[in-house]
């Protein structure tokens, strides 16, 4: 006996350095009425660590070429574009009108997409509203002959 009891510490030691050593996940279901059981399996993402490698520029200029996204020679260079933005804005101050106008075809286009409610839905809005309105119009009436009623006995 005197044998046994060291062999059982001597295991439940490499038990415990064991799971230390490697992720358990811990299941519980709701029928659980004690401990929670640890599982064997051990977690994916411990047993393969994850390696991140940075791109150099060099490896990203090779990878935009064999993609076939390198600048070609037909490219409009920085000045033509900045002159193209320029001529735009001169466009865009030249026209007061026309940003008027984008912006009600806009609006325009906006209220097509809306979902309109049918005939009934709108008239059980409407009531709902109305019910609404009514209720605080007699809430603030109550509320203000109270406090009329209030100060006159405290003035009065």
């Amino acid at each position: 006996m005197a044998n046994k009891k060291p062999k059982k510490a001597a295991t439940a030691k490499r038990a415990l350095a064991a799971s230390k050593s490697t992720s358990n996940v811990t299941r519980i279901s709701a029928s659980d009425s004690k401990a929670p059981k640890v599982s064997s399996k051990p977690l994916k993402s411990a047993t393969k660590p994850t390696v991140v490698h940075k791109a150099t520029s060099e490896e990203k200029a090779a990878a935009r070429t064999a993609r076939g996204l390198r600048k070609s020679k037909d490219a409009p260079t920085e000045a033509e574009v900045n002159a193209q933005k320029a001529e735009k804005q001169r466009k865009r101050i030249g026209n007061p009108l026309a940003s008027l106008v984008a912006y009600f075809r806009g609006a325009w286009y906006e209220l097509r997409q809306v979902r309109w409610p049918d005939r009934a839905n709108t008239w059980k809005m409407t009531g709902a509203l109305l019910l609404f309105c009514a209720f605080f119009v007699i809430l603030i009436l109550l509320l203000d002959s109270a406090f009329g009623t209030m100060f006159e006995w405290i003035i009065g």
